[in-house]
């Protein structure tokens, strides 16, 4: 799940839309949140999701996007450029950020969460200490490993299932705001066509994401190891000195 949505962040953030790529890599990336905390039963809320999903990045509101419906004019992009376009190393960078960020919170809500839900003081917190870690680990997850996954996925589907491209370019959303509708919809509809995509095992986005799972079982890299201690460590000290 978090390969796969990460992939999918990556791919509404390479595209060429001021403001709607930034919106739309944001509330997937906040998905990702959200769901891991629902699996391991964690409360958190909306300002502490944003935290730990965006960091210090400040994506636009809802109510930009729909002020700015003049922005998907520029949507007439053929599926071979978006390809090459979050194919590009700054999305597989941005994927692999994203990949390392849900697997520091899903450590968390897994091993290291205690008393009430995560409110956004914590949520801050917690995304500092992922970048700290993030930055001083040695090695990397491998922006690489998901360039390679997303290259293969491309190389053996004619093309991405055009559900998801439609919810990762803003074509449904483009609907949904013509017809008047508000975030909470938008934001499920674009949701629902990310998981539905995942559902099908033959699909570009779970062929990329068990590529991408592929490949960090079978490379040497304890890079993830060494990431996740790094940031129980670091909070463990932040939790003593509280």
């Amino acid at each position: 799940m978090i390969a796969a949505r990460a992939i999918a962040a990556s791919m509404a953030g390479a595209l060429p839309l001021p403001v709607v790529d930034d919106w739309l890599a944001s509330r997937i990336r906040r998905g990702i949140i959200r769901r891991i905390a629902a699996a391991r039963g964690v409360d958190i809320d909306d300002d502490a999701v944003a935290a730990i999903a965006d960091g210090d990045a400040a994506p636009p509101s809802f109510a930009q996007i729909a002020g700015g419906t003049f922005l998907f004019k520029v949507l007439s992009r053929s599926w071979r450029k978006l390809m090459l376009a979050y194919v590009a190393a700054d999305r597989a960078r941005a994927a692999a950020k994203t990949f390392s960020v849900a697997t520091l919170f899903d450590h968390y809500a897994a091993r290291l969460h205690v008393g009430l839900g995560v409110d956004a003081a914590t949520g801050r917190r917690l995304r500092r200490l992922m970048d700290e870690c993030i930055d001083d680990t040695e090695g990397s997850i491998g922006a690489a490993v998901f360039r390679k996954a997303i290259a293969a996925a491309a190389r053996a589907s004619v093309r991405a299932p055009a559900e998801l491209i439609d919810a990762v370019t803003g074509g449904r959303l483009r609907r949904l705001l013509s017809a008047g509708a508000d975030e909470v919809v938008a934001v499920a509809e674009i949701d629902s066509a990310i998981e539905r995509s995942m559902d099908e095992e033959a699909g570009f986005l779970a062929r990329a994401a068990r590529a991408v799972d592929a490949q960090l079982s079978a490379e040497d890299n304890p890079y993830l190891d060494d990431l996740v201690t790094c940031f129980e460590s670091r909070w463990r000290q932040e939790v003593g000195h509280a």
